[in-house]
Parts: structure tokens; C-alpha cells; sequence
């Protein structure tokens, strides 16, 4: 330094699940300071459906599920262990079909068993197109900084509202077909489906997206629609009766689906410990 003062820097490398380079840890200090112990930094990675995967730092820094580790993470149930997600119509541009956006930096805040609020930092970035595209991310604990950000009422009140029995209630982004909110009575066998990314046949995929073009473009506000879905490849498929209403306009608009099973449900998706768990606890004891 000019003034004959010694400065030491340490770069850590932050390595992704896919063993690239998301970010550098950089600490700078005097010659003689003791350096200070390493920040836990967890990398996550979505794909262009929106299913999560993350890295063990990530799920720790998250608190996620152990069944997340196996198959991944889906938006709804995602964003629904988050008290607040900040910004998230800018988050959601990183999915776009078309044009979709770089990059997104903003935090969300979570409670965790020990009642204790944290703050998460998230940093993103998109590379890749269409099916291909990839969003990664680094993510690190913030809680004490400074913060200007606020509960997202309506996201609570939503997540609270009564859900008739046999129903489920979900939020979908029209620009990408993404459902980022799956709301049900608590002990239905639809909340299981929350963490599993649902399987269109041929027919109705094709009528899924039309719906959400025409509602997007406000050809109409309104739709109903029948589809076969199933969430695993051994499973029957299921016949869904769908009630979509537009419930947003402006850049990024979405629709309210009130979604109705007209096939019996099964008690959980094949292989899936989370919904066998599930299963077993709305089963009355004797």
C-alpha cells in the first residue's frame, strides 16, 4: 500500500453442484490479522421446469427436506417454506420462454423449528435456452444485516385461506406454465403432490399451454380444462378437472386454478417416502 501498510487477501473458490465456478469468497485484511473462519456458501441449481437441486451446504443453509437431497425441490414447495421471497415476478423472468432474464440477486427470510427468523442472500444467473436452461445460484445466511425488505402479505393470507375438502388451489405464472403455489386442506392427499413435478400426456400438455397463452394474452379470463397428469412414470394416470381464473395483469400475469380430481386419488405417488409419510399420518390410529 502507499503508505507502506501490508494487506493480505485469501480467494476461496465457491464450487457448484455441476463443479463450476458460481462465485469467489473473498477476505482482505492486515498482514498480521487471523483470518476468519470460512462462510458457508450452499450452490443450488434449477432446471427449466423449476425443479431445485441443491448442495448439502444448501440444504443446511435452507433447512430442506431430507427427501429434496433424492429428487429435487419444486417451486411450490420451495417458495412455501419461505416467510417471505423477495421479488419474486423478477425470479420468475428467469424461467421466460422467451427472453428470459439474466440474472436475479435478491434474499428471503425463513423461521426455523427454534422459532429463530434468518435472512438468505441468493444470487443467480441463467445460461442455456429452452429445455436446456439452467438458473444457478449461491446462497449464504445474512441474518443481522440491514434489510429493507417486508412481509409479503398477500402471499401469507393466501397460504391461510380455507381450501374446500377434495380441492387444491394452485398459482401458476402464465409467461412460463410454472405453478409456483399448490395450496390444500392440510391433511389432503393432494399436498402431497406439492413436492413432485406433474406428468402431462401428450393431448393434454398441448391444452395446458394453449390455456395459458390465450389467458396470458387475455384472449380470455377464464377457462376450464380436463387433463390426465400422473407423478411417476408406475402410476395411473389421473383425470383433473381444472377451473382457471386470470387473477393479474401487466408483465407478468398469472391465474388462480381450482383443481378437482374426478379419479380416486392414491394414498401416495409411487416410491416416495415424503407422501408414504404423509399417508401414515392421515391414517386414525386404533
Amino acid at each position: 500500500m502507499p503508505d507502506n501498510r501490508v494487506i493480505r487477501m485469501l480467494a476461496v473458490p465457491v464450487l457448484g453442484i455441476s463443479q463450476h465456478v458460481y462465485a469467489v469468497s473473498i477476505w482482505a485484511g492486515g498482514y498480521d490479522d487471523p483470518l476468519p473462519r470460512p462462510q458457508v456458501v450452499g450452490q443450488v441449481e434449477w432446471n427449466a421446469t423449476g425443479l431445485m437441486t441443491a448442495s448439502p451446504q444448501a440444504q443446511l443453509l435452507l433447512r430442506l427436506s431430507d427427501h429434496v437431497g433424492r429428487q429435487g425441490c419444486t417451486l411450490p414447495e420451495m417458495f412455501s417454506s419461505f416467510d417471505h421471497w423477495n421479488d419474486r415476478a423478477n425470479f420468475l423472468a428467469l424461467f421466460n420462454h422467451s427472453t428470459p432474464s439474466d440474472h436475479w440477486i435478491g434474499s428471503a427470510t425463513k423461521t426455523f423449528t427454534d422459532g429463530t427468523q434468518h435472512r438468505i442472500h441468493i444470487a443467480a444467473r441463467g445460461i442455456g435456452t429452452g429445455t436446456n436452461r439452467t438458473i444457478r445460484a449461491i446462497v449464504c445466511d445474512i441474518t443481522g444485516s440491514p434489510t429493507t425488505a417486508h412481509s409479503d402479505l398477500c402471499s401469507i393470507a393466501i397460504r391461510h385461506m380455507p381450501v374446500p375438502p377434495g380441492h387444491a388451489l394452485a398459482i401458476v405464472d402464465l409467461n412460463t406454465g410454472i405453478v409456483h403455489e399448490w395450496l390444500t386442506a392440510e391433511h389432503s392427499p393432494l399436498a402431497g403432490w406439492r413436492h413432485h413435478q406433474p406428468e402431462f400426456d401428450h393431448d393434454s400438455a398441448l391444452r395446458v399451454a394453449t390455456t395459458c397463452i390465450e389467458l396470458a394474452k387475455g384472449v380470455r379470463r377464464t377457462a376450464d380444462t380436463t387433463t390426465r397428469v400422473r407423478f411417476h412414470p408406475n402410476d395411473e394416470w389421473l383425470l383433473l378437472h381444472a377451473r382457471w381464473t386470470r387473477i393479474s395483469n401487466g408483465e407478468r400475469p398469472q391465474a388462480l386454478i381450482d383443481v378437482t380430481p374426478a379419479t380416486p386419488i392414491p394414498a401416495a405417488v409411487t416410491n416416495c417416502r415424503e407422501c408414504e409419510a404423509m399417508a401414515n399420518r392421515r391414517t386414525p390410529r386404533r
